[in-house]
């Protein structure tokens, strides 16, 4: 995982046809509609140490999430 200092930035991408939910990665299991959503084109700000500690899912494999960690 990657250590942060502050946190990290996700963003679906406004090409989305979907949403993608973000939820703590204990959350496992096959259900997507589980966590917060994130609508195409939304952007998310999530102060946390370790990135291995967050997960995403979605409905279709073609939906992108871009990030930056700080």
């Amino acid at each position: 995982g990657f250590t942060c200092k502050a946190g990290v930035n996700l963003k679906a991408a406004s090409s989305n046809t979907d949403i993608i939910y973000i939820a703590d990665s204990s959350s496992s299991g096959s259900t997507t509609n589980t966590g917060y959503e994130l609508d195409p084109g939304e952007s998310l700000f999530i102060n946390i140490i370790n990135m291995n500690l967050i997960a995403h899912r979605a409905k279709s494999s073609t939906q992108v999430l871009s990030y930056i960690a700080t």
